[in-house]
């Protein structure tokens, strides 16, 4: 609905541009739609999607260019798309941005969990959905994993979304400010899709930069870094809560200190078990809070105002016990106890 009107071009008709065209077509959109390959053509076609060329079109008339995540943005070249869009002045943005801004319209306090990372990020996402889930909580799980996220039921106050979201997704979505915003690792990968490595990890920062809760994971160089900027840039320069599995807390300084050693740190003896290091606000331990863990997140979402920066900053080792016995309260940290 809130591009209701406005003329969009697109590109790219495989599962999520199709979804994508589909949904721009029912909220009123005129999309102008095209792929290299004839089969998504024809598929589009069979579909109502109208096509047109837009190696031929007049980029003047677009408002918005819908780019897929699997076409180069920046590199190792923009894709001549891309190209044409910029030198129109034409946006360029992805389907997990046009749910951001519907979410941001109709319903700017529905749980929205966004998850990133180099390895493990399907399996997290997948773990967070059934643990909601098994909460009795309707949730829409999808992204870059499975269903594209406009297939998805819309958002709302009782609906909570998980969505995987790649670093091509991200790059397209520069209004990304999910409820939590979770980062578990970082190891080179899609260098030449962002150039460098450096590229690659900022672009991945933007997801945990926009949340209301950022979860991230601190077993490489680059996480770490983000996570002392993160806890820098909401609280100044906070003291860091170590919490073990026994629920005992205790103080261990500037993460930023921790953040600046050349080596990467190691995780605090804790026999064996996983530990987290909160910041930004307390960080509650409730061992019988398994069934009450997925009721809680989302809890009092339509009360809440969206903030342009994290306000909670969470991160730990991975080294964290799976069983899934140690449960966190407050504003979503229970998820980050079981990642």
């Amino acid at each position: 609905t809130t591009f209701k009107d406005k003329t969009v071009a697109l590109f790219g008709l495989g599962g999520s541009g199709l979804a994508t065209a589909k949904a721009l077509i029912a909220g009123g959109a005129h999309v102008r739609a095209w792929d290299d390959g004839e089969a998504g053509r024809l598929k589009a076609v069979a579909q109502g999607v109208t096509l047109e060329d837009l190696a031929r079109s007049d980029w003047s008339q677009y408002d918005a260019f819908i780019l897929s995540p699997g076409v180069p943005l920046t590199h190792p070249e923009p894709h001549w798309t891309a190209q044409r869009a910029r030198s129109a002045g034409v946006e360029i943005i992805g389907d997990i941005e046009l749910f951001c801004r519907e979410r941001a319209a109709l319903a700017p306090g529905a749980p929205f969990i966004a998850i990133t990372g180099t390895n493990g990020k399907s399996t997290t996402t997948a773990l967070i959905a059934h643990i909601l889930r098994e909460a009795g909580r309707d949730v829409q799980l999808g992204g870059n994993i499975g269903v594209p996220i406009l297939d998805l039921e819309p958002p709302s106050d009782e609906r909570i979304h998980v969505i995987e979201c790649s670093s091509f997704q991200i790059d397209l979505t520069p209004s990304l400010k999910p409820t939590i915003g979770v980062l578990i690792n970082l190891t080179p990968d899609h260098i030449d899709r962002h150039g460098t490595m450096e590229h690659y990890a900022a672009v991945k920062e933007r997801l945990v930069a926009g949340a209301e809760v950022a979860l991230i994971g601190v077993d490489d160089s680059y996480t770490h870094a983000i996570g002392a900027r993160l806890v820098e840039r909401a609280d100044g320069l906070p003291d860091v809560l170590e919490e073990d599995h026994l629920g005992s807390r205790r103080q261990v300084g500037f993460l930023q200190e921790r953040a600046r050693r050349d080596d990467r740190p190691e995780a605090a003896p804790l026999d064996g078990h996983g530990h987290g290091v909160a910041a930004g606000g307390e960080v509650q331990v409730d061992r019988d809070a398994a069934g009450r863990q997925g009721r809680d997140v989302g809890q009092g979402a339509a009360d809440r105002r969206r903030q342009h920066q994290a306000h909670h900053v969470l991160v730990g080792c991975a080294q964290a016990d799976l069983a899934g016995k140690e449960q966190a309260g407050g504003e979503g940290a229970a998820v980050g106890q079981v990642l």
